[in-house]
Formats: C-alpha cells, sequence, structure tokens
C-alpha cells in the first residue's frame, strides 16, 4: 500500500434544534497521520473546534464499533423493534381448553396421557397448556397439531387487522399447524407443564394453581 493514497473519514453527527455535534475520525493509510476531531456547530457558526492524534489501534477499534452502533440503530429505531422468532414447537395435539370474556382469557391445552392408556410414555406424561390473557383477537381452529408458537411484528401479519386491536403493547402470536397459519393478538403468553386432571389455572384461578414447569413466560 502506497503512502497516502487511500484515505478514510467516519462521522457521527448528535443534532438538536439549537446545535449540532460532529465527530470526525479522519486518516491516511500508511502514515500516522490519524485525527479524532470535535466540531460543535451553533446557528451555523464552528464555536468550538478540538482534535488529537490518534493511533491506527485506536481508529480501527472505533470503527468496528461504529459498525455495531449503526446496525442497532437501524434495527431497533427504524422500525423493526420484534423481529419474527419462534417461542415453541411441539408435536403433540392441543386443544382450544376454555375461554374466559371476562378475563379475556384463553387456554389451549395438550392433554396428558395416564399410564394405563394407549401410547403412553414420558413425553405425554404431563399437560402442555398455553396460558393467553387479555385476549383481543384470535381466528384458531378447536384442535391444532404439530404447533410452532411464534411472536411477530405487525408487517409480519398475512392479514389486514384493526389497529386499535394493537394497543396498549398487544402482542401478535402466530400459531402454524400443519402447514396452516394462526393469530391471536393478546397481553401475553405463559407455556407450563403439569400433571393436572380437569383443573386449570383459568376456569380455577382462585386455586392458585402452580406449574410443574414454566417453558416460556412473556415479559
Amino acid at each position: 500500500m502506497k503512502k497516502g493514497k487511500y484515505s478514510l473519514a467516519i462521522n457521527w453527527n448528535i443534532e438538536n434544534q439549537y446545535s449540532n455535534f460532529k465527530i470526525l475520525w479522519q486518516g491516511t493509510a500508511g502514515n500516522r497521520n490519524l485525527q479524532l476531531r470535535l466540531e460543535r456547530i451553533y446557528a451555523g457558526y464552528c464555536e468550538m473546534e478540538w482534535y488529537r492524534p490518534v493511533s491506527k489501534k485506536l481508529l480501527f477499534s472505533f470503527c468496528i464499533l461504529h459498525s455495531v452502533v449503526i446496525t442497532y440503530w437501524i434495527v431497533i429505531h427504524r422500525g423493526c423493534k420484534k423481529i419474527k422468532f419462534m417461542i415453541f414447537y411441539s408435536n403433540r395435539k392441543f386443544k382450544m381448553w376454555g375461554y374466559i370474556a371476562s378475563h379475556s382469557s384463553l387456554l389451549l391445552r395438550s392433554e396428558m396421557k395416564y399410564s394405563d392408556e394407549d401410547n403412553y410414555s414420558e413425553d405425554n406424561s404431563y399437560n402442555i397448556d398455553f396460558e393467553f390473557w387479555a385476549v383481543n383477537y384470535m381466528n384458531i381452529p378447536t384442535s391444532l397439531c404439530e404447533i410452532t408458537i411464534k411472536e411477530i411484528s405487525k408487517d409480519k401479519l398475512l392479514m389486514e387487522i384493526d389497529e386499535d386491536l394493537l394497543k396498549y403493547d398487544m402482542k401478535i402470536f402466530e400459531l402454524e399447524s400443519m402447514g396452516r397459519k394462526y393469530y391471536i393478538i393478546a397481553g401475553g403468553l405463559l407455556i407450563g407443564k403439569n400433571a393436572w386432571g380437569s383443573q386449570d389455572r383459568i376456569f380455577d384461578y382462585n386455586l392458585n394453581l402452580k406449574h410443574d414447569e414454566i417453558i416460556f413466560q412473556s415479559n
């Protein structure tokens, strides 16, 4: 690399209503003329200017930091706050176990098998409950097999939805079963394992039932 042939400059601008701070890292590859400059522009005039020489190693480290910050900004602050991710998968069969309108609570359950039943195994010796609360919308069948649950952002919905249903930080859950997709809009979801017979935490909420294991719970 020939001295002085290549150059590098990175700008960071921090603006508000009255002033603009500019952070400029600049340099020329092959020499030591690398500088950090800080300028404060106020009402169109350069009110303050400060700079100092820096090492190539420090400049390289800043380039890495700069890339991370820009990536974070794009993901978090440009409308991509919720990235589609899988919450849970099961090859078991789930049924719509119950819904209480007064609490807007929905329960889907994969019912356990008892030791004297056919096809009993350790894998189906417990219930798996999906407890949705503050449910605003749902379009699901009464039973689902081989279910995958994901939380998705609004732009990933495969259907038009009333914007009012998404107020108050509501979450969109996508349930995929046998190649078909269904949606539930709710305040949150809890997935738990238990060995209850006919009991559950929606209809029997006064019993303060505790799951044997909580697999997932929304924040």
